[in-house]
């Protein structure tokens, strides 16, 4: 399995009970203009959530994958109400980073613990594939690097 150097950051931005919207981790890095572009993007400060959960978009020269959740009772987050996963890569492939960004989600309202994140994501990043007993397996090679979309622009405009 390849390695998945295209992968940039993992982010995850919390709505607490409150309604307060925190970006709480990042690993490595996000800029001020992609937290800015991020926030802009996710559906966390509506009142009523979109019904669309995964949404992508590009940024300079970069892509974003965005992948928001609700927390229930049984979760391991007690003052979070929403979050949303963050993934910032250089390739373009939606259904690839919406299955990575499903596996961490569900690791995360697992266990509450962006450092079990973090161990996923590197595995991806040197190992190119990351496996939970819960939360499904994600292997790079499984996703073709030449995706294709097919999509009616008439219709979006």
């Amino acid at each position: 399995m390849a390695p998945l150097i295209d992968l940039l950051s993992c982010s995850i931005i919390e709505k607490d009970h409150n309604g307060d919207i925190l970006w709480t981790w990042s690993y490595p890095t996000v800029s001020e203009s992609q937290k800015t572009i991020v926030k802009r993007k996710c559906n966390l400060g509506l009142e009523h959530n979109s019904p669309q959960t995964f949404i992508w978009a590009r940024h300079g020269q970069t892509w974003f994958y965005l992948h928001c959740s609700e927390v229930f009772d049984s979760d391991r987050l007690p003052k979070v109400k929403q979050f949303a996963l963050v993934l910032f890569a250089k390739d373009f492939n939606p259904q690839k980073y919406e299955v990575l960004s499903r596996v961490f989600s569900k690791m995360y309202c697992k266990t509450g613990k962006p450092t079990e994140i973090l161990q996923l994501y590197l595995s991806v990043f040197t190992k190119g594939s990351c496996s939970t007993q819960e939360n499904g397996t994600f292997v790079s090679d499984d996703f073709s690097s030449r995706t294709t979309i097919n999509t009616n622009f008439r219709t979006i405009a």
